[in-house]
């Protein structure tokens, strides 16, 4: 997303294959950082494999790296990247569907009133 007004970017969303594995034997990881470089991260395991074969070796994951100069929330953050994730991962074949978390759990809303 970019500034009509001098085009400048204000949101962002990349997709990366990466041998990094979510924590814990869990499908899905969710962190926030500190910065606007890097606001948000979630990996996602999506084993494709070649073909489905077990024991492929394959084990890459999604990871869904935001760049926020906006400030939107935390839970925003969560949400937009759990919905990309989800959409993009229909897609694929992964071996097992992942398990997304809920964003009100894994980044809470802003009370009312606060910006």
């Amino acid at each position: 997303m970019t500034d009509k007004a001098d085009g400048k970017e204000l949101l962002a969303i990349t997709v990366a294959w990466t041998p990094h594995s979510p924590p814990s034997g869990r499908s899905v990881h969710y962190t926030t950082t500190v910065g606007p470089e890097d606001a948000s991260r979630l990996l996602v395991a999506c084993d494709v494999g070649s073909g489905g074969a077990k024991g492929s070796g394959g084990g890459l994951s999604l990871e869904f790296a935001m760049r926020d100069y906006s400030t939107v929330s935390d839970h925003s953050h969560a949400k937009l990247l759990i919905a990309s994730a989800k959409q993009m991962t229909s897609d694929l074949d992964c071996r097992e569907d992942p398990e997304y978390p809920d964003p009100k759990v894994v980044a809470p809303p802003p009370k009312r009133g606060l910006r």
